[in-house]
Protein backbone atom coordinates (compact mmCIF):
# COMPACT_ATOMS: atom_id res chain seq x y z
CA UNK A 1 0.00 0.00 0.00
CA UNK A 2 2.74 2.07 1.18
CA UNK A 3 5.48 1.00 -1.33
CA UNK A 4 4.55 3.54 -4.04
CA UNK A 5 5.64 6.50 -1.41
CA UNK A 6 8.71 5.15 -0.52
CA UNK A 7 11.24 6.24 -3.62
CA UNK A 8 9.80 10.25 -3.79
CA UNK A 9 10.10 10.02 0.33
CA UNK A 10 13.44 8.48 0.12
CA UNK A 11 14.30 11.01 -2.74
CA UNK A 12 12.80 14.08 -1.03
CA UNK A 13 15.08 13.16 2.21
CA UNK A 14 18.36 12.77 0.23
CA UNK A 15 17.78 15.92 -1.56
CA UNK A 16 17.37 17.39 1.89
CA UNK A 17 20.30 15.49 3.78
CA UNK A 18 22.71 17.18 0.35
CA UNK A 19 20.88 20.19 1.26
CA UNK A 20 21.58 21.00 4.77
CA UNK A 21 25.37 20.90 3.81
CA UNK A 22 27.06 23.72 5.16
CA UNK A 23 28.72 24.56 1.73
CA UNK A 24 26.02 23.82 -0.03
CA UNK A 25 23.75 25.38 1.93
CA UNK A 26 25.70 28.49 1.97
CA UNK A 27 26.09 28.67 -1.60
CA UNK A 28 22.12 27.49 -2.24
CA UNK A 29 21.61 30.77 0.03
CA UNK A 30 23.94 33.08 -1.91
CA UNK A 31 22.13 32.08 -5.02
CA UNK A 32 18.63 32.79 -4.25
CA UNK A 33 19.51 35.90 -2.59
CA UNK A 34 21.19 36.92 -5.67
CA UNK A 35 18.07 35.64 -7.80
CA UNK A 36 15.14 37.47 -5.50
CA UNK A 37 14.84 40.18 -7.05
CA UNK A 38 14.57 38.69 -10.58
CA UNK A 39 12.12 36.59 -8.88
CA UNK A 40 10.01 39.47 -7.75
CA UNK A 41 10.11 41.21 -10.85
CA UNK A 42 8.78 38.68 -13.02
CA UNK A 43 5.78 38.45 -10.60
CA UNK A 44 5.40 42.44 -10.89
CA UNK A 45 5.78 41.76 -14.57
CA UNK A 46 3.25 38.89 -14.98
CA UNK A 47 0.77 41.01 -13.54
CA UNK A 48 1.21 43.86 -15.66
CA UNK A 49 1.00 41.76 -18.98
CA UNK A 50 -2.22 42.52 -19.61
CA UNK A 51 -1.95 45.98 -19.24
CA UNK A 52 1.20 45.93 -21.62
CA UNK A 53 -0.92 44.34 -24.08
CA UNK A 54 -3.61 46.52 -24.22
CA UNK A 55 -1.06 49.52 -24.51
CA UNK A 56 0.35 48.15 -27.50
CA UNK A 57 -2.41 49.72 -29.53
CA UNK A 58 -0.69 53.56 -28.15
CA UNK A 59 1.78 54.81 -31.67
CA UNK A 60 4.47 55.54 -28.61
CA UNK A 61 7.60 52.69 -28.50
CA UNK A 62 7.35 49.83 -26.54
CA UNK A 63 9.97 50.98 -24.04
CA UNK A 64 7.85 53.94 -23.36
CA UNK A 65 5.06 51.97 -22.64
CA UNK A 66 6.69 49.49 -20.50
CA UNK A 67 8.68 52.35 -18.25
CA UNK A 68 5.34 54.18 -17.65
CA UNK A 69 3.86 50.85 -16.40
CA UNK A 70 6.38 50.24 -14.02
CA UNK A 71 6.64 54.52 -12.94
CA UNK A 72 3.11 53.53 -12.30
CA UNK A 73 3.34 50.77 -10.08
CA UNK A 74 5.91 51.87 -8.08
CA UNK A 75 4.22 55.30 -7.40
CA UNK A 76 1.22 53.78 -6.47
CA UNK A 77 3.49 51.30 -4.11
CA UNK A 78 4.73 54.57 -2.59
CA UNK A 79 1.66 56.31 -2.60
CA UNK A 80 0.40 53.62 -0.19
CA UNK A 81 3.96 52.84 1.95
CA UNK A 82 2.89 56.66 2.70
CA UNK A 83 -0.74 55.90 3.75
CA UNK A 84 0.24 53.40 5.67
CA UNK A 85 2.85 55.22 7.48
CA UNK A 86 0.40 58.33 8.27
CA UNK A 87 -2.17 55.71 9.19
CA UNK A 88 0.00 54.32 11.88
CA UNK A 89 1.45 57.59 13.30
CA UNK A 90 -1.73 59.51 13.37
CA UNK A 91 -3.63 56.32 15.52
CA UNK A 92 -0.64 55.83 17.77
CA UNK A 93 -1.12 59.17 19.12
CA UNK A 94 -4.93 58.34 20.51
CA UNK A 95 -2.94 55.17 22.58
CA UNK A 96 -3.27 54.77 25.97
CA UNK A 97 -0.17 52.67 27.44
CA UNK A 98 -1.83 52.60 30.62
CA UNK A 99 -5.68 51.32 29.54
CA UNK A 100 -3.75 48.54 27.18
CA UNK A 101 -1.50 47.55 30.55
CA UNK A 102 -4.52 47.64 32.87
CA UNK A 103 -6.48 45.55 30.14
CA UNK A 104 -3.89 42.65 29.87
CA UNK A 105 -3.61 42.70 33.81
CA UNK A 106 -7.38 42.07 33.68
CA UNK A 107 -6.72 39.01 31.77
CA UNK A 108 -3.19 37.92 32.26
CA UNK A 109 -3.43 37.88 36.66
CA UNK A 110 -6.03 35.39 36.91
CA UNK A 111 -4.36 33.33 35.01
CA UNK A 112 -0.97 33.53 36.55
CA UNK A 113 -2.26 33.12 39.70
CA UNK A 114 -2.95 29.63 38.94
CA UNK A 115 0.53 28.49 38.18
CA UNK A 116 2.66 27.61 41.02
CA UNK A 117 4.71 29.49 42.90
CA UNK A 118 8.05 28.63 41.34
CA UNK A 119 6.82 29.20 38.24
CA UNK A 120 5.86 32.89 38.93
CA UNK A 121 8.95 33.66 40.37
CA UNK A 122 10.44 32.54 37.52
CA UNK A 123 8.28 33.86 35.24
CA UNK A 124 8.93 37.81 37.28
CA UNK A 125 12.91 36.93 36.99
CA UNK A 126 12.62 36.66 33.11
CA UNK A 127 10.71 39.44 32.66
CA UNK A 128 12.19 41.99 35.68
CA UNK A 129 15.86 41.39 34.13
CA UNK A 130 17.48 44.50 32.19
CA UNK A 131 19.12 44.97 28.89
CA UNK A 132 22.49 43.03 30.11
CA UNK A 133 25.03 44.69 27.21
CA UNK A 134 23.60 47.97 26.62
CA UNK A 135 26.49 48.14 24.03
CA UNK A 136 25.31 45.85 21.67
CA UNK A 137 22.82 48.99 20.49
CA UNK A 138 25.33 50.44 18.08
CA UNK A 139 26.34 47.25 16.24
CA UNK A 140 22.44 45.93 16.04
CA UNK A 141 21.43 49.71 14.83
CA UNK A 142 24.54 49.55 12.17
CA UNK A 143 22.95 45.87 10.73
CA UNK A 144 19.73 47.55 10.69
CA UNK A 145 21.53 50.25 8.80
CA UNK A 146 23.14 47.30 6.77
CA UNK A 147 19.78 45.74 6.06
CA UNK A 148 17.64 49.09 5.06
CA UNK A 149 20.95 49.97 2.56
CA UNK A 150 19.88 46.52 0.70
CA UNK A 151 16.40 46.75 0.73
CA UNK A 152 16.99 50.18 -1.04
CA UNK A 153 19.05 48.92 -3.86
CA UNK A 154 16.74 45.70 -4.02
CA UNK A 155 14.39 48.60 -4.75
CA UNK A 156 16.23 50.17 -7.49
CA UNK A 157 17.21 47.52 -9.04
CA UNK A 158 13.80 45.47 -9.78
CA UNK A 159 11.92 48.02 -11.59
CA UNK A 160 15.40 47.64 -14.59
CA UNK A 161 15.09 44.18 -14.17
CA UNK A 162 11.06 44.21 -14.55
CA UNK A 163 11.72 46.83 -17.75
CA UNK A 164 14.00 44.14 -19.77
CA UNK A 165 11.98 41.24 -19.14
CA UNK A 166 9.06 43.07 -20.43
CA UNK A 167 10.98 44.40 -23.24
CA UNK A 168 12.90 41.19 -24.06
CA UNK A 169 11.44 38.21 -22.21
CA UNK A 170 10.08 36.85 -25.10
CA UNK A 171 12.73 36.60 -26.97
CA UNK A 172 14.84 35.12 -24.21
CA UNK A 173 12.76 32.19 -23.89
CA UNK A 174 12.70 31.61 -28.03
CA UNK A 175 16.95 31.83 -27.99
CA UNK A 176 16.65 29.21 -24.91
CA UNK A 177 14.58 26.80 -27.03
CA UNK A 178 16.66 27.64 -30.25
CA UNK A 179 19.44 26.40 -28.27
CA UNK A 180 18.10 23.06 -27.31
CA UNK A 181 17.29 19.84 -28.84
CA UNK A 182 14.49 20.23 -31.95
CA UNK A 183 12.84 16.89 -30.70
CA UNK A 184 12.31 17.86 -27.59
CA UNK A 185 11.66 21.80 -27.83
CA UNK A 186 7.89 21.85 -28.10
CA UNK A 187 7.36 19.67 -25.20
CA UNK A 188 10.57 21.82 -23.10
CA UNK A 189 7.65 24.46 -24.62
CA UNK A 190 5.20 23.44 -23.41
CA UNK A 191 6.35 22.79 -19.58
CA UNK A 192 7.49 26.53 -19.43
CA UNK A 193 4.20 27.87 -20.35
CA UNK A 194 2.62 25.88 -17.77
CA UNK A 195 5.09 26.75 -15.20
CA UNK A 196 4.11 30.18 -16.19
CA UNK A 197 0.53 29.65 -15.84
CA UNK A 198 0.45 27.76 -12.69
CA UNK A 199 2.58 30.31 -10.76
CA UNK A 200 0.47 33.00 -12.13
CA UNK A 201 -2.62 31.66 -11.39
CA UNK A 202 -1.65 30.87 -8.02
CA UNK A 203 -0.33 34.50 -7.75
CA UNK A 204 -3.67 36.12 -9.04
CA UNK A 205 -5.56 33.71 -6.44
CA UNK A 206 -3.69 35.04 -3.72
CA UNK A 207 -3.81 38.56 -4.53
CA UNK A 208 -8.00 37.73 -4.94
CA UNK A 209 -7.87 36.36 -1.95
CA UNK A 210 -5.55 38.78 0.50
CA UNK A 211 -7.82 41.20 -1.14
CA UNK A 212 -11.20 39.59 -0.24
CA UNK A 213 -9.97 39.31 3.46
CA UNK A 214 -8.53 42.60 3.98
CA UNK A 215 -11.91 44.18 2.96
CA UNK A 216 -14.25 42.04 5.31
CA UNK A 217 -11.27 42.02 8.09
CA UNK A 218 -11.01 46.05 7.64
CA UNK A 219 -14.94 46.53 7.76
CA UNK A 220 -15.06 44.37 11.20
CA UNK A 221 -12.18 46.24 12.35
CA UNK A 222 -13.54 49.58 12.03
CA UNK A 223 -16.86 48.50 13.59
CA UNK A 224 -15.01 47.25 16.25
CA UNK A 225 -12.92 51.02 16.32
CA UNK A 226 -9.81 48.63 16.66
CA UNK A 227 -6.57 50.89 15.89
CA UNK A 228 -4.57 50.60 13.13
CA UNK A 229 -7.92 49.12 11.21
CA UNK A 230 -6.85 49.01 7.46
CA UNK A 231 -3.09 48.09 8.76
CA UNK A 232 -4.42 45.00 10.84
CA UNK A 233 -6.78 44.16 8.03
CA UNK A 234 -3.93 43.67 5.38
CA UNK A 235 -1.51 42.34 7.74
CA UNK A 236 -4.16 39.55 7.86
CA UNK A 237 -4.81 39.25 4.68
CA UNK A 238 -1.25 38.77 3.67
CA UNK A 239 -0.55 36.30 6.83
CA UNK A 240 -3.07 34.23 5.61
CA UNK A 241 -0.82 33.30 2.35
CA UNK A 242 1.12 31.17 5.12
CA UNK A 243 -1.06 28.02 6.01
CA UNK A 244 -2.36 27.62 9.53
CA UNK A 245 0.26 29.74 11.24
CA UNK A 246 -0.15 33.18 9.56
CA UNK A 247 -3.76 33.38 10.63
CA UNK A 248 -2.55 32.20 14.32
CA UNK A 249 0.49 34.89 14.10
CA UNK A 250 -1.95 37.54 12.83
CA UNK A 251 -4.90 36.55 15.78
CA UNK A 252 -2.38 37.50 18.08
CA UNK A 253 -1.57 40.64 16.69
CA UNK A 254 -5.01 41.48 16.58
CA UNK A 255 -5.64 40.76 19.91
CA UNK A 256 -2.70 43.15 21.48
CA UNK A 257 -4.70 45.76 19.62
CA UNK A 258 -7.83 44.66 20.97
CA UNK A 259 -6.37 44.88 24.32
CA UNK A 260 -6.24 48.63 23.81
CA UNK A 261 -9.68 48.65 24.28
CA UNK A 262 -10.98 46.36 26.81
CA UNK A 263 -10.67 42.67 27.71
CA UNK A 264 -14.08 41.17 26.03
CA UNK A 265 -12.29 42.90 22.59
CA UNK A 266 -9.69 39.64 22.78
CA UNK A 267 -12.36 37.39 22.77
CA UNK A 268 -14.50 39.18 20.23
CA UNK A 269 -11.42 39.17 18.10
CA UNK A 270 -11.25 35.38 18.35
CA UNK A 271 -14.05 34.65 17.10
CA UNK A 272 -14.40 36.76 14.16
CA UNK A 273 -11.46 35.12 12.85
CA UNK A 274 -12.62 31.83 13.63
CA UNK A 275 -15.75 32.45 11.52
CA UNK A 276 -13.70 34.28 8.80
CA UNK A 277 -11.36 31.90 8.15
CA UNK A 278 -14.29 29.09 8.08
CA UNK A 279 -15.71 31.45 5.28
CA UNK A 280 -12.26 31.88 3.61
CA UNK A 281 -11.65 27.70 3.74
CA UNK A 282 -15.00 26.46 2.41
CA UNK A 283 -15.95 29.45 0.33
CA UNK A 284 -13.15 31.63 -0.72
CA UNK A 285 -10.40 30.07 -1.90
CA UNK A 286 -11.89 26.74 -3.42
CA UNK A 287 -13.86 29.28 -5.26
CA UNK A 288 -11.09 31.81 -6.64
CA UNK A 289 -8.20 29.10 -6.97
CA UNK A 290 -10.84 26.03 -7.15
CA UNK A 291 -9.07 23.00 -9.78
CA UNK A 292 -6.58 25.13 -11.13
CA UNK A 293 -3.64 25.34 -8.88
CA UNK A 294 -4.43 21.94 -6.66
CA UNK A 295 -1.69 22.41 -4.42
CA UNK A 296 -3.08 21.20 -0.25
CA UNK A 297 -2.47 24.12 1.91
CA UNK A 298 -0.41 21.55 4.40
CA UNK A 299 2.03 21.09 1.45
CA UNK A 300 2.70 24.33 0.94
CA UNK A 301 3.42 24.91 4.58
CA UNK A 302 5.82 21.47 4.80
CA UNK A 303 7.53 23.80 1.88
CA UNK A 304 7.80 26.52 4.05
CA UNK A 305 9.06 25.28 7.40
CA UNK A 306 11.75 23.41 5.17
CA UNK A 307 12.57 26.13 3.08
CA UNK A 308 13.20 28.08 6.38
CA UNK A 309 15.08 25.67 7.90
CA UNK A 310 17.64 25.57 5.21
CA UNK A 311 17.54 29.10 3.53
CA UNK A 312 15.29 31.18 5.94
CA UNK A 313 13.40 33.61 5.17
CA UNK A 314 14.38 33.58 1.43
CA UNK A 315 13.90 29.81 1.28
CA UNK A 316 9.90 30.64 2.64
CA UNK A 317 10.07 32.88 -0.57
CA UNK A 318 11.05 30.61 -3.07
CA UNK A 319 9.31 27.37 -1.52
CA UNK A 320 5.68 27.98 -3.46
CA UNK A 321 7.27 28.70 -6.58
CA UNK A 322 9.69 25.99 -6.38
CA UNK A 323 7.16 23.59 -5.50
CA UNK A 324 4.94 24.63 -7.84
CA UNK A 325 6.77 23.84 -10.82
CA UNK A 326 7.60 20.49 -9.34
CA UNK A 327 4.33 19.71 -9.33
CA UNK A 328 4.22 21.01 -13.11
CA UNK A 329 6.68 18.54 -14.13
CA UNK A 330 5.43 15.59 -12.42
CA UNK A 331 2.08 16.09 -13.86
CA UNK A 332 3.60 16.30 -16.84
CA UNK A 333 5.77 13.23 -16.72
CA UNK A 334 2.64 11.57 -15.50
CA UNK A 335 0.79 12.69 -18.47
CA UNK A 336 3.25 11.78 -21.09
CA UNK A 337 3.54 7.90 -19.22
CA UNK A 338 -0.25 8.05 -19.30
CA UNK A 339 0.08 8.51 -23.34
CA UNK A 340 2.48 6.32 -23.78
CA UNK A 341 0.94 3.67 -22.43
CA UNK A 342 -2.67 4.34 -24.34
CA UNK A 343 -0.43 4.12 -27.46
CA UNK A 344 1.11 0.89 -26.68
Amino acid sequence: MFERYIRPISVVTAVYIFLMIPFIQTLLMALLYLLLPFLIAYIFAYLLRPVQKRMEKFPWHEGINIAILILGLFSILLLLGYFFYRTIYAESLFLHPKQFYKNWQAVAMPLYETLPIKMQESLLHTLSVPLENISTFSVTLLSYATKITEYIIYCTIIPFIMFFMMKDGAKWKQWMLDKGNMEKRSKFNELLRKMEQTIGQYVKGQLYVTAILTAILWVVYYWMNLPFAFVLALMMGVLNIIPFIGSIFGTVVVMVAASFIAPTYILYVIIIHVLVQLIENSFITPFILGKTVQLHPMIVLIAMIIAAHIAGFIGVIWSVPIVLCIKVILTERKNIKRLENRIN
